[in-house]
């Protein structure tokens, strides 16, 4: 079930023009099963700004992401809904357990390529790593060997991290603002994420004594 939701919903991202197209052909099969599933509840990061996030208090799921959402659910007649007060992590174990149709925004890994299948991606953004503007230089992340980087649970960048950088230390947390918020206070001497992302929340929270490191990391 998951599996099929992910290849004929999420696909919908990849067909080229898809804002500008007025009308998307659909297969008999294809028809068939979107009368079947009027309705797809998916998962997401809640505080992934400026991709995707949700806002308790009016219940509203915004972002770059959320505007692909609803040309897709123009096109499809699909309603797409997001699960209120889901985390990341929880998203990733639904999807696993099939609670969770399908995740807006998702990295493939080795785990998740076990129960999920990807299309190819509808936006990229480089990794960077983000240091204090008084620490070291950095020139990759070799030079974080035995040092501490904050990084958000459920994150790609942990377990590529934690699989190809055994020494270094990851200290976890619950989000980007909090992973950045530890490198600002000193108590973390790295971060690595996603360029639009850490560039955001940078300019938001007025992390001041920050800087961002650009460099190909995968």
């Amino acid at each position: 079930m998951i599996k099929k939701v992910l290849i004929i919903v999420l696909g919908l991202f990849t067909l080229t023009g898809i804002v500008n197209a007025q009308e998307i052909e659909f297969t008999e099969v294809e028809n068939k099963w979107i009368k079947e599933h009027p309705i797809i509840y998916h998962g997401y990061d809640a505080a992934w700004h400026p991709f995707e996030f949700y806002d308790e208090k009016d219940t509203i799921y915004s972002g770059i992401i959320s505007e692909y959402i609803k040309i897709i659910e123009d096109k499809t007649g699909i309603d797409f809904k997001p699960i209120p007060d889901i985390t990341w992590e929880e998203t990733i174990d639904k999807l696993e357990t099939g609670e969770v149709d399908l995740a807006t925004g998702i990295t493939p890994n080795e785990r998740r390529r076990q129960f999920l299948n990807f299309t190819k991606p509808y936006m990229s953004f480089p990794l960077v790593i983000v240091t204090r503007k008084d620490y070291h230089f950095i020139g990759g992340l070799n030079d974080l060997e035995g040092k501490e980087v904050a990084l958000p649970v459920g994150f790609y960048t942990s377990e590529m991290i934690s699989r190809d950088f055994p020494t270094i230390k990851i200290n976890h947390k619950k989000g980007v603002k909090e992973a950045l918020e530890s490198v600002s206070f000193g108590n973390s001497d790295a971060f690595v994420g996603n360029l639009a992302v850490v560039s955001y929340y940078i300019n938001k929270e007025g992390f001041t004594n920050i800087i961002i490191l650009i460099y190909p990391l995968v």
